[in-house]
């Protein structure tokens, strides 16, 4: 059985989106075309932030796939690497996006709940989601081991 979740929320997006909009129309109205490059700028850091608002985590017999939108940045990990699984509450200052927090990397695009993954070889990861109880017991089933 595969497990399949995506979190999204693209709220963060379009708020600069909407920022961006009127910024340069006061820019327009004002006479300042030199305003005009802080909504340019907006922009692209609103693209950036719509391809990292939406994450999907799928767990299948052999992987757990991470990938933001549109499939970049990514990350596969190997069930032959996870040593352990938990249900984490990230503190609020480690952000959203693509963090190195203490001990781990996270994948997160909002909210503090979160799945920590203890992995063999490399420095564990945490994945966001609203969803921690149903991802780890879908994780928990498939690492290999002693279950007794």
């Amino acid at each position: 059985m595969t497990y399949e979740h995506t979190q999204s929320r693209p709220h963060v997006a379009v708020g600069l989106l909407v920022v961006a909009v009127v910024i340069a129309v006061l820019a327009l109205v004002a006479d300042a075309p030199y305003l005009l490059v802080t909504p340019a700028v907006l922009l692209v850091v609103a693209g950036i932030a719509y391809a990292m608002s939406s994450l999907t985590t799928v767990v299948t017999s052999d992987a757990i796939t991470v990938r933001f939108r549109w499939g970049r940045p990514h990350r596969v990990i190997s069930f032959t690497k996870v040593t352990g699984c938990d249900v984490a509450r990230n503190k609020w200052w480690y952000g959203w996006g693509i963090r190195v927090i203490p001990g781990a990397t996270m994948y997160n695009v909002w909210g503090l709940d979160a799945v920590h993954l203890e992995l063999a070889d490399t420095r564990d990861f945490r994945i966001g989601t609203d969803d921690p109880g149903g991802l780890a017991a879908a994780i928990d089933e498939r690492i290999p081991g002693d279950r007794t």
